[in-house]
């Protein structure tokens, strides 16, 4: 089996002022991976929170995670041959059922990628979306 993510879409900003502004069609395709995993409002909690790779996989060539939740949770992971470093800090909307900050990331050197994956929430447990492919 081989599977393929894939970004796909346009990435649009726009002057109220203006209305002009630029308008980046997305086509990013990494391919060959062998598994993914999908994690639905997956709770994170104060504590960090390893995130288990898919079966066979020792690096992500993708990985696209979304707060769903009430409070931020902090991004963390290891690049292939590096040292781990918190990312991002993906903030909550502050608005019920209305979702807050993301982050997407697509490698499509399969010898590099992501070796590991944490996640923590801030100031109280939070929940967030994942899939990541590797």
């Amino acid at each position: 089996m081989s599977i393929l993510a894939n970004i796909s879409g346009n990435a649009t900003v726009q002057d109220s002022t203006t209305n002009f502004g630029p308008n980046a069609a997305l086509a990013l395709v990494s391919a060959g991976l062998s598994a993914y995993s999908y994690l639905n409002n997956e709770v994170i909690s104060t504590s960090p929170n390893s995130i288990t790779f898919p079966f066979g996989v020792s690096k992500l060539q993708f990985v696209y995670i979304q707060n769903t939740g009430p409070t931020s949770l902090t991004c963390s992971w290891t690049p292939q041959g590096g040292a781990s470093n918190p990312v991002i800090t993906l903030t909550s909307s502050g608005k019920p059922g209305v979702f807050g900050g993301a982050i997407m990331f697509l490698e499509p050197d399969l010898t590099l990628g992501i070796s590991a994956l944490s996640l923590q929430a801030i100031t109280s447990a939070t929940t967030c979306n994942i899939v990541i492919a590797g």
